[in-house]
This record gives C-alpha cells, structure tokens and sequence, in this order.
C-alpha cells in the first residue's frame, strides 16, 4: 500500500521539484541581469508546471520561491523613494503569483473533475450500449426464431397486413392452404382471399375494424382459393400497436375447418332428419291408433247411451282425454316435422309458427310475406323454420314484447328472413358473449351459405335478420 502511495505521488513529487528547480534557474537569470530586464513573466512557468501537475500545494511553494528570487533580483537591488514602494512591490509580486498558482490549481482541479464526469458518463453509455446491443441481439435472435416457425408452420395460414389491410408477409402455411406463392400475392389487399358476395358486403373491412376496435377479431367463413375453390375456415384478426398505441397493421392465423364443417352439417341434417321421422310416426303411427281408439270409445259410448248405463258418462269422459291426446300428438308431430315438403312449405310453417306462439304465449305475433317466396332446398327451408322458432322463443323470454312479427321477403337472388319484436332490446356486449341459442342460429345461417345480422329496431325492440342465396346460389365450400 506504501509502495502504491509512493508511485502516485512520485508525478507530484517531479512537477514540484522541477518547478522549484525552475523558478531557482530564473532567479539566478534575474538576479544577474539586474532589474532593468524584467523577468518577471518568466516565473509564471515553473508556477504554473507546478500547481497543474503537482497540485495546490506545489504551486504555493514554488510561488513562494519566485516571489523570494523576484523579490532579491529585483526589489531589494533597486533604491526607492520611500520604503514603503519595496514593501508593495514585494507583496504585489507575492500576490500576483499566488493568484496564478491558485487559479491554475483550480483549473487543474476543475478539468480533473470534468474528466471523471467524462469517463463515468462514457462508462456509463458504453453500459448502455452494451445493454441495447444485447437487447437488440436477442430481440433479433427471437424475432428469427419466430420468423422460422410462423414459415414452417403448415397446417396453419399466418401472414401480416399493413393498416391498409394488404398483405406483407406470406408462410409455406399460407401457401399451401390458399394457393398463393408469395410473389403474387404480397401487395394485395386482404379481400382478394374473399368471396366476391363478402367484399361486396365490405365483411373483411368490418373483421379490419372489429380487430381495431377489439384488438382481435374471431369469425368463421368461406375464402376462395387461387384456382376458385372455396372452403370454410376461422379468421383470427389480430390488431398489432406500437408502444405509443398506433396502429402498425395485423396479424393473421386462418385454419381450415372444412371437414369439422362437413361433419356437422351432417350432423344437424341427421337431427333434422331424425325430427321429421320421429314427427312423421307420431302422426302416421300414434296418432292414427289414437284416432281409432277415439272411434271405438264413440261407439262404446252410443251403445252404453243407448241402454242408458250410468258407465256411458265415464265413456265421453275417456273419448274426451283420447281426443286431448290426439290434439297434442298432432301438435307434436307439426313441431317435430313443421315444414312439408313442398317449395311454399315454408311459409305455412311460418304462418303456424306465428298462430302457435299467439296462442301458446299471449304475445301478438304476425307472419308477413309480400309475395310468395318458394324455397326448393328442403334443408335450407328447414335451417329457416328453426331459426325464425328460436328467434321467436328468444325475443318472448328475455325481452317481454307485446308484438312479435315474422317476416319472409326474396330480392336479388336472396331469401331474407327478419323477426322483429317491440321488447326491451339487447345490449351489444349480450351480442358478442354469445348465448348457445343465437350460435345455433348463426351456425344454422352459415350453413346454409347465409348470414346472421342482430341489431335495435328503429324505435325499440330487436331485428333479427338472415340472408341466404335462393336455390342454386348456395355454395358450401369443398375441402383440400
């Protein structure tokens, strides 16, 4: 520790020594010149060595020292009028020299401490550096490793757009699903993977900004391939924002979902099958051994009337029941099979559907159809029976209306289904929560090729509104 102390004062210990010595080798200069060349200047030198390199206290001893040989070659040599001049020289030279020594061991100090600043800002920016380089290298590492998996992924359709809705970036997934190599399809707006009756409806701009407005947006849809063909899949919309909250474009995950949507399908038009059969036997089977059952009571009534039996009063009480039973299997079998199998099928159901709900609720409920609209598909008539009933039973539980209306219209190549009541209405975060009774609807609409539009009526109550292609318009998608 000595040894240290020692080698870091031998700098100080150098300048103090040579300053001395200096200041003395100009002293013996001046003194042999005498005081008619002044040297005083001169001395500033060796002062200043000293206090800059060695220090306050350097300097202070070797301004002493100049001041004593200024003060023996050029004061005390000289005569003066009066004693009191030698005395102000001396102590003007001292002065002088110790406000040089004093300023020059402060500037020394005060670049010292500039120094400091310097280097511990420089040490402290380096770490800075360091620091955002190390960021930067590992942001850059997990944005590759990123880039690799979205582009290796599959099964799945992950690509960017711009906040115009253009696509930027395209994946081996996106390529294989939709048909598109990169190069022809990165610069293209986001609608061209649509069918051209959604871009007309402007649905993939609404997806924009639903994701915009959410921060993500989720549906299922038909998109058309390169070569035409189309398939169902969901669209997961994702909103991507800067740290300041600007919007800097989206993010896209679109899988294939046809063969679940096939499944499906399949699925609800066996239940649908299922219904007409089970509606077809309690009509043809049941209901036809009750109407027999009622005959034989008649008679067995007449012939206990006729013999004037007290039994007969318990005969019309049992034909009584058996036609009970025949009415609500009837009623059964029109619920369960609501729709023949006709084209204007439809809108008898309607018509029924609108007196049953009257008179089964105490809700005025009315069917209109301007002009008659004939549905040839049976399953897309059957998915629009079920849709109008549980819109129907919807709008009684929760939104306690006094009139209820069924509305059946067919325009531009459309059949458009509306249920509109004058309840209480619907709250938009109702909408979007989805309860299981409105899924099956929209799934009932998709489909079919159709949509499902909910929104307040003009003054109060709800509209519910389904389109679906007429007959021959209808496209379902085919898979991979």
């Amino acid at each position: 520790m000595n040894l240290e102390r020692l080698l870091n004062r031998l700098p100080k210990t150098g300048a103090m020594v040579a300053g001395l010595l200096l200041a003395a080798a100009i002293g013996v200069l001046d003194y042999l010149v005498g005081p008619e060349i002044l040297l005083g200047l001169f001395y500033l030198v060796p002062i200043s060595l000293a206090a800059w390199f060695g220090g306050r206290k350097s300097g202070l001893l070797v301004s002493g020292l100049s001041t004593a040989a200024w003060i023996v070659a050029n004061v005390l040599p000289a005569r003066y009028s009066h004693p009191a001049i030698a005395i102000w020289n001396a102590a003007w030279g001292l002065g002088f020299f110790l406000v040089v020594s004093l300023l020059v061991s402060k500037l020394k100090a005060v670049n010292e401490g500039l120094e400091k600043k310097v280097q511990e800002k420089t040490a402290a920016l380096g770490a800075e550096v360091a620091e955002h380089r190390q960021t930067a290298n590992a942001l850059r590492e997990s944005e590759e490793r990123l880039r690799l998996m979205i582009e290796n992924v599959k099964d799945y359709a992950v690509f960017l757009l711009d906040p115009s809705g253009r696509i930027i970036t395209w994946n081996v997934g996106a390529e294989r699903l939709l048909g598109y190599d990169e190069t022809e399809i990165v610069g293209q707006p986001f609608n061209r993977l649509h069918p051209a009756e959604d871009v007309e409806a402007d649905r993939p701009l609404a997806a924009l900004a639903g994701a915009t407005d959410e921060g993500a947006f989720e549906d299922e849809g038909l998109l058309v391939r390169q070569e035409g063909s189309r398939f169902w899949a969901v669209v997961i919309i994702t909103a991507l924002r800067d740290a300041e909250g600007r919007l800097k474009g989206f993010s896209v995950a679109i899988h294939d979902i046809t063969e679940r949507k096939q499944l499906e399908n399949e699925l609800l038009e066996t239940a649908e099958q299922e219904r007409r059969r089970i509606g077809r036997d309690l009509h043809d089977d049941l209901g036809q051994e009750l109407t027999g059952i009622a005959f034989l009571t008649k008679e067995l009534e007449d012939r206990l009337a006729s013999k004037t039996l007290p039994e007969s009063v318990q005969a019309v009480t049992i034909l009584m029941h058996v036609n009970a039973a025949i009415d609500r299997t009837r009623a059964l079998a029109r619920g369960l099979a609501p729709i023949e199998l006709r084209a204007d099928g439809l809108m008898d159901a309607l018509e029924d559907l609108a007196c049953q709900s009257e008179a089964l609720f105490k809700v005025r409920c009315r069917f209109k159809c301007p002009r008659p609209v004939l549905v040839h598909d049976d399953d897309t008539a059957a998915h629009l029976f079920r849709i109008a009933q549980e819109a129907v039973n919807n709008a009684v539980r929760h939104a306690k209306p006094k009139r209820i209306r069924i509305v059946l219209t067919a325009a531009s190549g459309h059949i458009v289904l509306m249920v509109e009541d004058d309840g209480i209405g619907f709250r938009e975060e109702s909408v979007r929560k989805e309860s299981m009774g409105l899924r099956v609807m929209r799934y009932r609409a998709r489909s079919i090729g159709g949509t499902l539009l909910i929104q307040p009526g003009r003054h109060s109550g709800t509209v519910l509104a389904c389109s679906v292609p007429a007959a021959g318009d209808r496209d379902e998608g085919t898979s991979a």
